[in-house]
């Protein structure tokens, strides 16, 4: 399973903001769950936009299994409150290890993730 990370060497995904980083995701044009992205070090809190430009739905997931499970694939994903959604929307989860982005259904239009640790 790939494994992605809020780091500064992933110059294309993640700009750093004093104290915060912020990560944008690939777009996900299927039904597909993406990458789990784990949190930097030390933060417990993100901040998660879903951006879906056209017609799509899709959720947030997050875990708060260690970072060991996370890379080993089997780290449980918890859904976050809002459930399969059809349009941008965004939520905050504390404690959280890592955030992923899951396409339940695709039509077209863009679909990815934003996040701010």
């Amino acid at each position: 399973m790939a494994v992605e990370n809020f780091v500064a060497s992933q110059v294309d995904k993640t700009r750093e903001f004093g104290d915060s980083y912020e990560y944008k995701g690939d777009n996900i044009n299927e039904v597909a769950a993406g990458n789990w992205v784990i949190l930097p070090r030390g933060k417990t809190v993100a901040s998660v936009s879903l951006i879906i430009t056209n017609t799509a739905t899709a959720k947030i997931q997050y875990t708060t299994d260690t970072v060991a499970r996370v890379e080993a694939g089997s780290a449980v994903a918890i859904d976050w409150p809002d459930g399969g959604v059809t349009a941008s929307t965004g939520a905050s989860f504390n404690p959280v290890t890592a955030v992923r982005l899951n396409v339940t259904a695709y039509t077209s239009g863009d679909v990815y993730m934003t996040a701010i640790a």
